[in-house]
């Protein structure tokens, strides 16, 4: 997955700019292998229902989708 930037947040999360400028929060308690496969899933299943996220947040038990 394309990406332009990585911030470390204040709360120790990752903010991660997608090349395609959609922003993507990790969390660091979490496995990233297992966020970065949710991303994954999430991107696929938006693409196919035409959508696209402005913000996708994997800190909390379900991720949080802002659309577009």
């Amino acid at each position: 997955i394309p990406f332009s930037a990585v911030v470390f947040a204040d709360d120790g999360s990752y903010i991660v700019m997608l090349s395609s400028g959609q922003e993507v929060v990790f969390s660091k308690n979490k496995s990233f292998v297992l966020q970065v496969s949710s991303l994954q899933l999430v991107m696929s299943r938006l693409t196919i229902e035409g959508k696209r996220f402005t913000r996708l947040d994997f800190r909390f038990n379900n991720p949080i989708i802002s659309m577009q």
